[in-house]
């Protein structure tokens, strides 16, 4: 037996008040919008939730309420990126699929990658997508390639080597130890 709850009326969905939701969307609060709303049709249940519902409707959005994916069409290249890490371009290959752009680049003009190879960036440069800049590597030979573009500060190859000394100490990590120091790439001077 379904249970009703009591109380609850739909309201009237008029052009007018669709045609006021509209235009104060974008500079007024959904609150604000209800109020306005209650004075207008003298119907004192019209709520912020209910605002909302009409605006996901009409699919008016204020900054990130629905869901970008929906709305970006296929084809869409935007640009990523997370704090600490540069950007870089991709591309909206499905209804909710992204992909990137280098890689995408790559593929349209050589065919689809193989299994365990990436497409690389010969300037290191993310945002330069030019089939030109583009080569397919192997990925052990890809993280040597791009390891040589990293700059390791003194700040960094300090804390390196707190790590290795404090490791050595407990002498319980002699696996990471030993890793540590046969690895050329970060070895350091004092």
């Amino acid at each position: 037996m379904a249970v009703r709850k009591t109380g609850y009326r739909l309201l009237e969905r008029t052009p007018e008040v669709v045609e006021y939701v509209r235009k104060r969307a974008l500079t007024k609060s959904d609150k604000e919008i209800a109020l306005g709303l209650r004075r207008m049709t003298g119907e004192k249940l019209w709520s912020k939730s209910r605002v909302y519902h009409i605006r996901r409707e009409l699919g008016i959005s204020k900054g990130r309420d629905f869901s970008p994916n929906r709305r970006d069409p296929i084809g869409t290249i935007s640009v990523h990126g997370r704090k600490g890490y540069p950007p870089y371009k991709r591309i909206k290959i499905g209804e909710r699929k992204w992909m990137s752009y280098s890689r995408y680049v790559w593929e349209q003009a050589n065919g689809p990658a193989p299994k365990g190879y990436r497409v690389v960036h010969l300037d290191n440069d993310q945002m330069n997508c030019d089939l030109s800049n583009l080569q397919l590597m192997d990925t052990d030979k890809a993280c040597k390639y791009i390891t040589q573009f990293f700059e390791y500060g003194f700040a960094w190859r300090e804390n390196v080597g707190d790590a290795v000394r404090a490791a050595k100490e407990h002498g319980r990590h002699r696996k990471a130890v030993e890793t540590y120091l046969t690895h050329r790439p970060y070895e350091f001077s004092r």
